[in-house]
């Protein structure tokens, strides 16, 4: 198992796990910001997982293994079921804490998560864009495989969205483009 396989499982297993408690669970590229939030506000709450990094790497019976850092980032706006925007952040939040506790997602050599850390990340810049923030951090043993040219996508399409005037999160339009493959 890769770790793109790990958060395929992760998104998965969250998605089965929050049910209608979320619109959306979906795979992000990185660190959250409130730039970055403002692409996703339309459809809330969510939880965007992303891999951070490997904070260490170690053999275990003789496999290489890394422990990867991942965080589940719920993101809501005022206007749910459970009311205001911190309320919903707390409560999605606190079940998603408890969803990753001990969790190995049925990936075969992944460890436990460990180190499973909700936090609620409150500040004016969240407050003035009407949304609150809560984030799940925790880490999670892989064994390495070696990566092979069939893992990786070929670059045949690209594509883009756009958020045309007034920037409010909304994708307006898109484009694809197929790429030439020599």
């Amino acid at each position: 198992m890769s770790i793109v396989d790990l958060r395929k499982a992760i998104v998965d297993g969250l998605t089965a796990d929050l049910g209608a408690l979320v619109q959306s669970v979906q795979v992000h590229g990185g660190n959250f910001g409130p730039d970055e939030i403002k692409r996703y506000t339309a459809k809330m709450p969510a939880v965007f997982v992303a891999c951070l990094g490997a904070s260490k790497t170690e053999v275990l019976g003789g496999e290489p293994y890394a422990h990867f850092d991942w965080v589940a980032a719920v993101v809501a706006k005022d206007g749910s079921k459970a009311g205001d925007r911190s309320e919903t952040a707390l409560l999605i939040g606190a079940e998603v804490t408890r969803v990753v506790a001990s969790q190995r997602w049925g990936v075969d050599g992944a460890g436990n998560s460990k180190e499973v850390v909700g936090r609620s990340i409150y500040n004016a810049d969240l407050d003035k864009m009407g949304v609150a923030l809560w984030m799940t951090v925790w880490r999670q043993a892989l064994p390495l495989q070696p990566l092979t040219p069939e893992q990786l996508d070929s670059f045949n399409t690209f594509v883009d969205q756009f958020d045309l005037a007034p920037p409010d999160g909304v994708i307006d339009a898109s484009d694809q483009v197929a790429m030439e493959q020599s």
